[in-house]
């Protein structure tokens, strides 16, 4: 006799019913994404008529004589072929499928997006009320706080909520002037998705996943199946709405920490903005208090005055790619803060042309330090990157080892245009009696290229450049005498190689972040750098 030992949890059964309201919103939803594919497909067909009548104008069939005077009579070789339905080739299948994931994605970015304006306020206020949800009564009803609808206004719904210590599903209260995921916050928890949430997370949760993933690059995969066998043991079990398995919370886990991350990215931003008088005190905040935070007055007259100098060093890693058939993301790009946008480093590469052009010089000539190093040089990786859209990152640190910036390459090699724009870059945020010492792999041949097309005119009395350590021994001698840190004054003992020790810190996430979506690499990229902050 089989046993229905594990459907004794009846109270875990989610209703399968909605309100008018509901059905009303997604019927429409539904026409019109329907109307969307509709349209795309008459697209198609127009398409494929107007290339089959320049095919016929071009190329007219050959028909024979005999043919024209009797087609009716005609047992001759066909001229014609019978083709199968252009939606059966699984070419157009997959670009349909991938058509309409764009649609569902970009219609949920939407969502949020329209959502965000009044959630982002409610978790200020409610992460200072619960001191960071760690209060005894932080997972209480507070949406009294939030909201001044009377009992009778608002209406019930179960909404898995899922914890730490435990699952659940409850009844919630929503109201028609607040968004539901409001209305969750209020209870502690996180919705999965903006509209007519059923699952949501508690931040006590996900503020423990994201300390774990900082520091053990737990994946979601594992950890959602971890925390589900964990909350059946210690509570009620939550099934799937056949009820013939239990939940799978892999896809409803990661929507609240993309969330999640979000607010914690929103909230850092905004206290960069209001504690912070200029945009060297947001570097200040963000990368290295020590480089980049104000000079306090020197009382006693024996020490040494600050030198107004701000030591960086850049490197390029190219073990850190994605792969193009990796996860698609149909959103447009979203550049984190610590990345330089794609503006930037094409607006420099631009400069560079220009003034290549206004000095008559051309990329040709290479002297034999910069020929010797193999990341520079495009030609030698060029088959490296095939199949890849993104092939690496390019960072900048300062000689605490604390992130500044970073710089995603999706070309072949170390450009000139990279280390330019973060050059650009620092120099507009610094303050302008700040001196800047740069050490790079190749910081010779950079300082010979700026000099040579006069770049950074106005700021290349600030910049002084030396070669890193590691690098310094394997270039000329003459070389070494003018850009080896170790045989000039100014440099102490910085070594330049404070990228490589983040490199080897962010290793692990090499193999995963190669075929993640785009925006996923770049933020995992941000949070795990941003981790090793050393103060």
């Amino acid at each position: 006799m089989v046993s229905d030992r594990h459907k004794f949890h009846r109270s875990s059964r989610l209703p399968a019913r909605e309100t008018r309201l509901q059905r009303q919103y997604r019927l429409a939803k539904k026409k019109e994404a329907e109307d969307e594919m509709a349209a795309y497909h008459a697209d198609n067909a127009r398409r494929a008529a107007e290339r089959a009548v320049r095919v016929l104008d071009v190329n007219p069939p050959d028909f024979a004589e005999d043919y024209s005077a009797g087609p009716a009579t005609y047992d001759g070789p066909s001229y014609w072929e019978d083709e199968e339905n252009v939606d059966q080739h699984e070419e157009t299948r997959a670009e349909i499928g991938s058509y309409y994931q764009g649609l569902i994605q970009q219609q949920r970015w939407r969502n949020w997006t329209d959502v965000f304006d009044a959630l982002f306020p409610a978790y200020t206020l409610l992460k200072q009320v619960t001191n960071d949800w760690t209060l005894p009564g932080s997972f209480d009803d507070n949406s009294k706080k939030l909201c001044n609808c009377e009992s009778h206004q608002k209406k019930t719904r179960p909404v898995d909520l899922v914890d730490l210590l435990g699952q659940q599903r409850k009844m919630i209260s929503f109201c028609l002037c607040t968004p539901d995921p409001v209305q969750i916050m209020a209870h502690g928890y996180l919705a999965s998705t903006p509209i007519f949430p059923q699952t949501a997370f508690s931040l006590r949760l996900l503020n423990f996943y994201d300390l774990l993933w900082n520091l053990c690059n737990a994946a979601a995969t594992p950890f959602a199946e971890v925390l589900r066998r964990w909350n059946e043991s210690i509570s009620m079990r939550l099934y799937n709405k056949k009820e013939t398995k239990p939940r799978d919370l892999r896809r409803t886990l990661i929507a609240a920490i993309d969330v999640y991350r979000l607010l914690l990215a929103k909230h850092r931003t905004v206290v960069e903005t209001f504690s912070s008088d200029c945009p060297q005190d947001i570097l200040a905040q963000r990368s290295c208090p020590a480089c980049f935070g104000a000079a306090l007055p020197v009382a006693n007259p024996t020490q040494p005055a600050d030198t107004q100098e701000i030591f960086v060093c850049l490197d390029g890693n190219f073990q850190h790619r994605h792969h193009e058939r990796a996860s698609k993301n149909h959103l447009p790009l979203q550049t984190p803060d610590m990345f330089l946008k794609p503006e930037e480093i094409d607006a420099a590469e631009r400069n560079i042309i220009s003034h290549e052009q206004a000095q008559k010089k051309t990329q040709i000539a290479k002297d034999r330090c910069s020929d010797q190093h193999k990341a520079a040089d495009d030609k030698r990786n060029a088959s490296t990157w095939k199949g890849c859209d993104d092939t690496g990152l390019m960072g900048c640190c300062c000689r605490h080892d604390s992130l500044v910036y970073f710089c995603n390459i999706n070309r072949a090699g170390e450009g000139r245009c990279l280390p330019m724009a973060i050059l650009e870059r620092l120099f507009k945020e610094i303050q302008p009696q700040m001196k800047l010492r740069v050490l790079y792999d190749i910081g010779c041949s950079l300082d010979k290229f700026i000099k040579i097309r006069k770049l950074l005119p106005s700021e290349t009395p600030r910049m002084k450049f030396a070669t890193s350590i590691f690098h310094s021994y394997v270039h000329e001698w003459e070389c070494q005498m003018k850009y080896n840190p170790r045989y000039n004054v100014g440099w102490g003992l910085s070594d330049g190689e404070g990228l490589e020790r983040l490199w080897s810190y962010l290793s692990p996430l090499v193999s995963f972040l190669r075929n993640a979506a785009r925006n996923h690499r770049l933020n995992c990229s941000t949070i795990a750098a941003c981790s090793t902050t050393n103060w």
